[in-house]
């Protein structure tokens, strides 16, 4: 059975107050806006939330910090709104997919 190659985060950069980017160890770049980040926490509270159509996000919110939960996750604290959330790689990844 083949295994897909591990993708690393390489470098992220803050585009602006409302968006960031990561450069991934396979070459591709992905641009995420905060907020649009938000509405995907994957969270326990959060998840609920969107499947009662409750979750309500600014779409002006910015972050306070992203940092690295090992090698395989970041945390975003966001100034406003949830920030329990962890979003792994392949998480990232799929949302730079569905959100381009």
């Amino acid at each position: 059975m083949l295994k897909e190659p591990v993708v690393l985060l390489k470098k992220i950069c803050q585009v602006d107050n409302h968006h960031f980017s990561i450069e991934w160890t396979d070459g591709c770049i992905s641009k995420y806006r905060l907020s649009t980040l938000q509405q995907q926490c994957p969270c326990a509270g959060c998840s609920e939330a969107r499947k009662q159509g409750a979750l309500s996000v600014d779409e002006d919110v910015t972050a306070v910090r992203i940092s690295s939960v090992g090698r395989y996750a970041l945390r975003v604290q966001f100034r406003r709104g949830c920030s329990a959330g962890i979003f792994d790689f392949s998480l990232l990844r799929y949302l730079n997919k569905e959100l381009t």
